[in-house]
């Protein structure tokens, strides 16, 4: 028979992942690891063939493909009821699933709220950029008269608000790495070790931060840019003074 594949993203930093990679171990599964680097784009497309849904880890097992980590522990409790993955009660076992059901919704939730935030920061950031572009009106008019193109123009807004996202998000990640390295990480790893046991700031974390940062800020930008680079000489130049 051949073995089962157990595809997950990094036991390091995926907690499901660890879940799902700990609970065939339990259950005695022969199983070969198949491992999917979360930060490679190319990876998405294998991924999808397994898990219809993108979500890691999922089990192949005899034609059967099972994807999301409550999946495939009720899968194996079923096919290794001796290992006792899940409670032997119905009661309880149905307690335990509708309580992990409820974590998944709330990281759920919390992941489309950090969407928003993200969502209101570029808009916050774009009216300031565009007030910012108004009041240089003027300046952009001689620019323009002195003979830089209308590119030129936007490539100063953009570069602006290039800098500005590379600021904060370089500020970000320095506030945040004392505080989750040396504070709120640790206290959650050691308090809540059983839902979240590794809570720290990756590198790839670090990075995608800073690329979010730099994106938000040239996102928020477009719009002044456009505007400035369409600006009239002779309109933009009754503004000096």
């Amino acid at each position: 028979m051949p073995k089962a594949v157990l595809t997950i993203s990094s036991r390091n930093y995926g907690a499901w992942a660890l879940r799902g990679w700990l609970m065939a171990k339990l259950a005695k599964l022969d199983f070969t690891e198949h491992v999917v680097p979360p930060d490679d784009p190319a990876m998405k497309a294998e991924i999808l063939l397994l898990s219809s849904s993108m979500l890691v880890p999922s089990l192949q097992h005899q034609g059967l493909k099972v994807w999301d980590t409550l999946a495939i522990g009720e899968y194996l409790h079923e096919i290794k009821p001796k290992a006792g993955l899940l409670p032997a009660d119905v009661g309880a076992r149905a307690m335990n699933l509708s309580f992990m059901g409820g974590v998944s919704a709330i990281l759920k939730v919390l992941q489309g709220a950090s969407v928003m935030i993200l969502v209101i920061m570029m808009l916050i950031l774009g009216n300031t950029i565009a007030m910012g572009a108004r009041e240089r009106v003027n300046q952009f008019g001689v620019m323009r008269a002195i003979g830089f193109m209308p590119r030129h123009v936007a490539a100063s807004v953009l570069g602006e608000a290039l800098v500005l996202g590379l600021i904060g998000g370089g500020l970000g990640v320095l506030l945040a790495y004392p505080l989750v390295e040396r504070g709120m990480g640790r206290f959650i790893e050691e308090n809540m070790g059983s839902y979240f046991p590794y809570f720290r700031i990756s590198d790839v974390a670090t990075e995608v931060a800073l690329l979010l940062a730099v994106l938000l800020g040239l996102c928020a930008a477009l719009i002044p840019a456009y505007r400035s680079a369409r600006l009239n000489v002779i309109d933009a130049l009754r503004r000096v003074g």
